[in-house]
């Protein structure tokens, strides 16, 4: 196991040496000063350019590329342009709230759509399997934003019972959570009665059926911890995708998320920010698939971790 840990930490160099070239490469070629962005429209020439050889942003991107890998290889991420604190320092100040909506938005996803992909691949074309497609399709369709400020109308603006925005009221998770646990749960959903179907037609299912073996028991002690496996790949990309920052509802909801903070580095031409950012989200979604596939050897053994899953 440990072995495996390493192995996957040591593929993380490629990754970040190719998330850093390219978010490189498109930000050279964004329009605009982060040195005028930086000191305002308004700023003297003199004082511009001043800053950006002080920054280093007259040299080749190249060149630029190569300082800030040196830096990266001693632990420093750069400073940001617009606080003036060490890149890594301020995302692991937002990092915590981010994990925070990602956690209970799998979580919503989890406990809606498990039971619901199970009981739609037992009572195949029945009313409930037909009520729980129709409902994966409609969150699979139901755009973030529209959904985040129709939660807020209803339940901030008209009933008054749970915050609009932030991180600090009480419930402040409880919308946004609602707002990208109902898109993820759409596809678990979709996954998860797909894979039960394919499982209870296995034939160890139809032995256990023909000894005898109560039906429930056959459900959730023989074909679901199976049926589990390409449902648990979901869940950890998912996750992974939830720790990189859901923009669009971190914004909607004024959540102090790495979605967020991100947005507006890019914006704001923050170059090392912004960086720093998808350079530590890489590092993130890497880490959620390592966990992936350790997850994959616990619920079958079977699975080897030398050279990845099955």
């Amino acid at each position: 196991m440990l072995k495996y840990i390493i192995k996957r930490l040591l593929l993380l160099i490629p990754v970040i040496l190719g998330v850093t070239a390219i978010v490189f490469f498109i930000m050279s070629l964004a329009p605009g000063d982060p040195a005028l962005s930086i000191l305002g429209p308004d700023a003297e020439p003199e004082a511009v350019e001043h800053l950006r050889e002080e920054l280093g942003l007259n040299d080749p991107v190249i060149v630029q590329y190569a300082n800030y890998m040196w830096d990266f290889i001693h632990g420093d991420l750069g400073t940001s342009y617009n606080s003036g604190r060490p890149v890594l320092e301020e995302y692991l100040y937002f990092f915590p709230a981010t994990f925070k909506l990602a956690f209970w938005s799998m979580f919503v996803a989890v406990i809606i759509s498990i039971p619901i992909g199970i009981i739609s691949a037992v009572k195949q074309y029945s009313l409930i399997d037909n009520i729980g497609m129709v409902g994966a399709l409609a969150g699979l369709s139901i755009p973030n934003f529209w959904l985040g400020l129709m939660l807020i109308m209803v339940f901030s603006l008209n009933l008054g019972i749970l915050p609009s925005g932030g991180a600090t009221a009480p419930g402040a998770v409880i919308l946004p959570a609602i707002t990208i646990g109902t898109g993820l749960t759409a596809t678990i959903t979709r996954m998860m009665r797909s894979s039960m179907l394919e499982t209870i037609r296995q034939d160890y299912i139809r032995t256990a059926r023909a000894k005898g073996v109560n039906s429930k028991k056959v459900i959730t002690g023989h074909a679901l911890r199976n049926a589990l496996i390409p449902v648990v790949t979901v869940i950890c990309m998912d996750f992974g995708y939830c720790l990189a920052g859901a923009s669009t509802t971190e914004i909607v909801f004024s959540w102090p998320g790495i979605g967020r903070l991100t947005v507006n580095a890019i914006n704001s031409q923050d170059r090392p920010l912004a960086i720093g950012c998808l350079i530590m989200t890489a590092i993130a979604i890497c880490v959620s698939n390592m966990v992936m596939d350790i997850l994959y050897a616990i619920i079958d053994p079977r699975i080897k971790l030398t050279g990845g899953s099955k």
